[in-house]
């Protein structure tokens, strides 16, 4: 689960149900597309077209509290941060690589880096 908390009441607004047997373990949200990105660590997932991978990063809209895309990944994101004056997200694994994921969802292999 994904809990939204106002920052004006420090309540729970909402409770964002997230893909089953997934460990969230990061949490970003970006202001200028006013989307959030949430790790999930050891999420096998499965995408579109019914592409599985190792872990996932789960988009949520703002407006709306729920799921509107998954980033399938070949790792086990942990934590996450967006750069939002370009648009792209970085997530860290337990592999000593950061992914590099575009602004259009879509990762590129060969930005990863090894650290």
């Amino acid at each position: 689960m994904q809990y939204e908390i106002s920052g004006f009441s420090d309540t729970v607004i909402a409770t964002i149900p997230m893909p089953s047997g997934s460990n969230p373990s990061g949490v970003v949200f970006d202001s200028y597309n006013g989307e959030i990105y949430v790790t999930n660590f050891f999420q096998t997932g499965v995408g579109v077209g019914g592409v599985g991978g190792v872990g996932i990063i789960s988009i949520i809209g703002d407006n709306t509290n729920t799921i509107v895309d998954n980033l399938l990944l070949d790792s086990a994101p942990e934590d996450i941060v967006v750069d939002s004056a370009t648009g792209q997200i970085y997530a860290t694994d337990l592999s000593n690589i950061v992914d590099v994921i575009s602004a259009f969802g879509t990762i590129d292999p060969q930005q990863g880096i090894r650290l």
